[in-house]
């Protein structure tokens, strides 16, 4: 029996001399391994479809137990990632992000409107790769199940003070008076805390409307300077806190800078 989905090639790797090996990511099996033969060819009808970042329709079949591919159609192979070495560091770190943290045979229809529109921002120059890691990371991570708690003060329930304090490793927010209250007992310069990040009204309000708005909002967010630095710390520190696994893609992406 024949199993047709749209997917995104979020891994390939070369077999033999002539084959391909790939992970899809689709809206309704997770993540799906799929073995084409003969795509490695330049002159293979699969050779477009089933390159890395690719978005395709996929007709494959099941034998003892694995997928071949039988048939593609590329959708969008996403070519502006392919023409900037940045471009092709973020979509690998979200790749990798993705093969890690999504289950096979699970549905993810969020996880893939996520990734296809960050892809597309990336591609077509709508949106800087700095910003969209950003959205990606944190709203990534609210979708499988780590949404930070930044309604309100955990304690007093404050919804907006002055200063507000983020606990990295509880997901918690707190107003400054409960923070000081619990935790400062030792001078810290510059209000640098190793387990908690400062957050101003701006930045809480960018991260209330990343996690908690409609995914078409948090598209067109604006965020520059310093306040994208901070968001950039703020996601990046959350999501590797949560995921707990090391990505040499991040590590590559970083050393750009």
């Amino acid at each position: 029996m024949l199993i047709t989905t749209k997917g995104l090639v979020i891994s390939s790797r070369t077999v033999g001399e002539n084959d391909r090996s790939i992970s899809i990511i689709t809206d309704e099996l997770g993540v799906v391994d799929i073995l084409c033969k003969g795509a490695q060819k330049n002159t293979s009808k699969n050779n477009a479809a089933t390159q890395l970042f690719a978005y395709a329709k996929f007709c494959y079949n099941e034998r003892n137990a694995k997928y071949y591919l039988n048939s593609s159609e590329p959708i969008n192979i996403f070519y502006g990632i392919r023409t900037d070495i940045k471009k092709v560091a973020l979509a690998s770190y979200i790749a990798e992000l993705l093969k890690y943290s999504i289950m096979n045979m699970s549905p993810h229809e969020e996880v893939m409107r996520l990734t296809l529109n960050t892809f597309y921002l990336i591609a077509e120059n709508k949106r800087s790769c700095e910003l969209m890691k950003c959205i990606f990371e944190l709203r990534f991570a609210c979708l499988i199940g780590y949404t930070p708690q930044i309604g309100c003060c955990c304690v007093c329930y404050e919804y907006s003070y002055e200063r507000m304090y983020f606990i990295i490793k509880s997901g918690k927010l707190m107003c400054k008076p409960h923070f000081y209250q619990k935790y400062v007992t030792l001078p810290y310069e510059n209000e640098f805390f190793p387990f908690a990040q400062t957050l101003d009204e701006k930045m809480l309000d960018i991260i209330r409307t990343i996690c908690l708005t409609d995914l078409a909002r948090i598209f067109s967010l604006n965020v520059k300077g310093d306040y994208l630095k901070e968001l950039n710390r703020f996601t990046e520190r959350y999501l590797m806190e949560h995921i707990d696994h090391h990505f040499k893609t991040l590590d590559f992406y970083n050393s750009l800078d």
